[in-house]
């Protein structure tokens, strides 16, 4: 979970929650066993290294500078270059104040880190317009740290949860040039016609069912409208985890009988669910699009650990769902199975359990010029 701690959770820098998912927009971070990242895989190493200058003990120190005699030649007087540098330097501090690098909030200062963000952040040379198309405070804390000209971020939720509009209001409060936009991405007038130099869709396809009900296909011909010609999409999934776990593993058994749980729970409870899309279905549907091209591919992988006390988790969104079964008997064996998946998750983890075989990916999509 890329953007807050959780078994049954992605991660890259630290196990993600095996049981967590916060709404997002058509709606990251949040990724539990149900899908969202805080921190996602792949061993990535922040040295803070000092820089200092290197002193060799006993060594004979240099000479310190004389007085100068009287007739020393008086230092140069400032010249034209002193003050042309001068207004450089002032135009530079103007035009920083105007982006959103160094303005996050302390909302941001533990998130927006982790080996994906710092591998796609290599490849975008122009950020130029950006738009968060399922804006988490993960995803919105690292588009802060660019050098943005405007920041949109997109959510469904409109007033209530860290993933919320004032939520995200108050992560990027002290930014320049941000808006949030609470909206779906069903609604066909919502951002029309707007068009940005980077695009960042964030584990949005895996939360599209959600908030439309098979409307994947139609959100990604969305957020490929959106991309400026010379543009970028930016694409981050998870695999769905029966594509490349194993029931033989008792620990993969155990991510997979959690998912099981949520996903037929929802279905009795007739609620909308999340369900994550194969990497190959996302490079097909935008192979069909002639005016773009998959620059980059990459995979990442994914720790799952306990979900934190405070947050939310496939087992808590299973148990949400069964709540609102409206048959008895069904709900009280739903709520059973529950607590059952529960207890082994904490025996688990009480033995310091960490899943390492789920999976991310990541995309690079260009709009040719």
């Amino acid at each position: 979970l890329r953007d807050a701690p959780c078994l049954l959770c992605r991660s890259t820098q630290a196990p993600i929650q095996l049981f967590h998912r916060a709404s997002r927009v058509c709606s990251r971070p949040t990724r539990r066993v149900d899908g969202r990242r805080d921190t996602r895989s792949e061993s990535y190493l922040s040295s803070s290294t000092s820089m200092g200058r290197d002193e060799t003990p006993g060594a004979t120190p240099p000479p310190r500078a004389t007085s100068p005699s009287p007739r020393a030649t008086p230092p140069p007087r400032a010249t034209h270059s002193n003050h042309a540098i001068a207004v450089l330097f002032a135009i530079v501090a103007a035009v920083a104040s105007s982006v959103g690098v160094g303005h996050s909030s302390d909302v941001c200062k533990a998130r927006g880190d982790d080996a994906i963000f710092g591998w796609l952040e290599r490849g975008v040379v122009r950020w130029g317009d950006v738009l968060d198309a399922g804006a988490g405070t993960g995803s919105l804390c690292w588009l802060l740290k660019q050098p943005y000209k405007t920041l949109t971020g997109v959510t469904a939720e409109d007033d209530e949860g860290t993933f919320s509009a004032n939520g995200l209001r108050q992560a990027s409060a002290a930014a320049k040039n941000v808006s949030i936009a609470p909206g779906n991405w069903k609604d066909p007038t919502f951002l029309q016609g707007r068009q940005y130099d980077i695009v960042l869709a964030d584990y949005l396809l895996g939360a599209v069912d959600r908030h439309w009900p098979f409307g994947a296909d139609a959100c990604l011909d969305r957020l490929m409208d959106a991309v400026r010609p010379g543009g970028l999409l930016l694409i981050i999934g998870l695999e769905p985890y029966k594509f490349v776990l194993d029931r033989a593993n008792p620990q993969d058994a155990l991510v997979l009988d959690i998912e099981s749980v949520r996903d037929a729970a929802a279905a009795a409870a007739e609620e909308p669910n999340y369900r994550e899309l194969p990497e190959e279905w996302v490079a097909n549907r935008v192979a069909r699009h002639p005016d773009f091209v998959l620059s980059s591919t990459k995979r990442f992988p994914m720790f799952l650990r306990a979900p934190s006390p405070k947050g939310h988790s496939a087992l808590g969104f299973a148990r949400y769902a069964a709540s609102k079964i409206r048959d008895d008997g069904l709900r009280l064996a739903f709520e059973s199975r529950i607590s059952a998946l529960d207890a082994e998750v904490l025996a688990w983890t009480d033995n310091g359990g960490t899943h390492k075989n789920a999976r991310n990916y990541v995309m690079v999509v260009r709009r040719r010029a």
